[in-house]
């Protein structure tokens, strides 16, 4: 198997660290972004994962993130707020950000639940999930056309790579 450096977004949530134990235990280089300040980035103490602090909607934040880095799980993303304009910062704008990063360094693949997420049919989507969500990432992914942006979720949820 070839070994990659990979990081994802959203390393300390309940899917990022899962994913960071697998590729880490399979002998990958892995990369966690994290917001500073993270009580939970403690949580991959001992998987070898390098951390690193950022914010996806502060784009200052993430340059050179994605240097040498082959594969990109963006797995950051708001699902519950009471604050609407998180999703459009963190969702929209925070994934735009992410991908520009990524096509910026050659990374060879960027992959995201969240473009699924906001593809599954509006009567499964969350009530926190903002209706225009799914347009949001479509236009995003219109923007980056002939980048290798994949969903990481299948249809309904299930947690598949």
């Amino acid at each position: 198997m070839v070994k990659r450096n990979i990081l994802i977004t959203g390393g300390t949530g309940a899917m990022g660290c899962e994913l960071v134990a697998k590729l880490a235990g399979l002998g990958h280089s892995v990369h966690v972004l994290t917001l500073p300040g993270d009580p939970l980035a403690a949580m991959l103490d001992g998987t070898g994962a390098v951390i690193h602090y950022g914010d996806v909607s502060k784009p200052e934040s993430l340059t050179g993130i994605c240097n040498n880095i082959d594969l990109v799980f963006h797995l950051a993303a708001v699902i519950i707020s009471n604050d609407e304009s998180a999703f459009d910062k963190v969702n929209a704008a925070g994934t735009a950000n992410m991908l520009r990063e990524a096509k910026k360094s050659r990374c060879e693949a960027f992959r995201s639940c969240l473009v699924c997420i906001c593809n599954i049919p509006q009567d499964y989507l969350l009530l926190s999930v903002k209706k225009n969500c799914r347009e949001d990432c479509k236009r995003i992914r219109r923007s980056m056309d002939h980048y290798p942006a994949y969903p990481c979720l299948r249809q309904g949820g299930g947690a598949g790579v």
